[in-house]
């Protein structure tokens, strides 16, 4: 049985009188756990979950790295549901029994 965790970031926004240049609305990093990441020799991924609970491995580009978390700059979306501490004999298309947390 896997873990997954749905996400939703909240991201401060500043205001636009201040400084307009900012507050475009360009997809924002989110952070993440270090378990969370998938090291393959074609690089970084996460392990995604579709409507159907199978799994999709989504290459991830990082940005900084607080310790327990990782900032991820590009590769998911708000609300995507991620597969926490992934096993390394999960593989691409496996049906998984998702649960939330």
């Amino acid at each position: 049985m896997y873990a997954t965790v749905k996400f939703e970031a909240g991201v401060d926004r500043p205001r636009a009188k201040n400084a307009p240049h900012l507050a475009s609305n360009e997809n924002r990093p989110f952070r993440i756990p270090a378990s969370s990441l998938v090291v393959k020799p074609e690089g970084l991924f996460v392990a995604k979950l579709n409507d159907g609970d199978k799994v999709h491995f989504e290459k991830v580009v990082l940005g900084r790295d607080f310790g327990k978390q990782i900032e991820i700059l590009d590769g998911i979306a708000s609300g995507e549901r991620l597969v926490l501490d992934p096993d390394v004999d999960l593989k691409e298309g496996q049906k998984v029994e998702a649960f939330s947390k």
